[in-house]
């Protein structure tokens, strides 16, 4: 079994393009098998499976699969996000769908291309309290986390419904969770962009937004991070603004690293583009796509540690 021809697919079939052909080696069943573990994992089996499809002459079964109970999975989050943000709304919290509905819904050709296994939502620091009034109307309970290593304030809150299974509700005030990396790397609500005619946010907060979690919450260590900044790109982002708040809010490495990452794990020029055009931080050449492919590996965690520790002294 070929590793590199493995993650050579992955690579090949995880962008939500269709797919027609490619020079690649065939993939063997056992292959097969290891193709869709590490689909799962890197969060891209829906665009997998769906040009799998079109190029592999074997049974798919065993990838449909855990696409149906994923997809399953990110259709009852979608039903419980109305009621939340409506009581958000009615308490006079202003909220902020991130990542997850947001992006696949935005960001793909088909929101089931792009799942997601929990809700985050961004509001005013000010306004967490009310917030948590709000969804215990609902029921949803506010889960404490005991060994916490810092006693500043974290950048969430985790709910949970008791009725609803490992669904998981994350109440955001800054997109920097740990209190250690938001003494370099901080954004709050006030900080993002917002189109003036839609009300939604720009394509410019949206890489914000995907790059500084990709950066600070994983170390990169998802190929769907890669796909949704590369999906990003390709739109029409506002470099002025881009620039202006990756300065003020210490998220230029972040962002650079992550259009760096997107831009050689799928030879994308809108990505190296956009990275050329901001200009004013080298991104962390620690991380590479095989760093990111292989997360797991001593070595790649190794790197993603000493990529978190640059965050901190940035």
């Amino acid at each position: 079994m070929s590793r590199r021809n493995i993650e050579a697919w992955l690579l090949r079939l995880a962008l939500p393009e269709p797919v027609t052909a490619t020079d690649l080696p065939p993939l063997v069943a056992n292959e097969l098998a290891c193709l869709g573990e590490m689909a799962c994992q890197h969060g891209v089996l829906p665009a997998v499976v769906m040009n799998a499809a079109r190029l592999i002459p074997h049974d798919l079964s065993a990838l449909r699969r855990p696409l149906v109970a994923a997809t399953g999975f990110a259709m009852m989050l979608r039903l419980r996000l109305p009621p939340i943000l409506q009581a958000l709304r009615e308490h006079g919290v202003r909220a902020v769908v991130l990542r997850g509905p947001e992006f696949a819904d935005r960001l793909y050709p088909e929101p089931g291309l792009r799942l997601f296994t929990d809700l985050d939502i961004l509001v005013p620091r000010a306004a967490m309290e009310t917030a948590g009034a709000a969804l215990r109307r609902l029921g949803y309970q506010l889960l404490t986390l005991k060994h916490l290593k810092h006693t500043t304030p974290y950048g969430e809150q985790l709910w949970k419904h008791p009725d609803h299974g490992q669904e998981q509700v994350e109440i955001h005030w800054n997109l920097v969770n740990s209190p250690a990396l938001q003494r370099g790397v901080s954004v709050e609500l006030a900080d993002l962009q917002f189109d003036s005619a839609t009300g939604q946010l720009t394509p410019a907060s949206l890489l914000l937004i995907a790059a500084v979690h990709g950066a600070t919450s994983h170390s990169f260590d998802r190929l769907q991070i890669l796909c949704d900044i590369r999906q990003i790109a390709h739109q029409v982002v506002d470099d002025d603004y881009l620039a202006s708040v990756c300065q003020r809010t210490g998220s230029a490495f972040s962002v650079q690293t992550g259009l760096m990452l997107a831009e050689r794990a799928f030879g994308d020029d809108a990505c190296r583009r956009l990275r050329e055009r901001l200009g004013h931080a080298a991104p962390c050449w620690l991380l590479t796509p095989r760093a990111v492919l292989r997360s797991n590996k001593p070595l790649n965690k190794f790197r993603r540690q000493l990529f978190r520790e640059i965050l901190k002294r940035r």
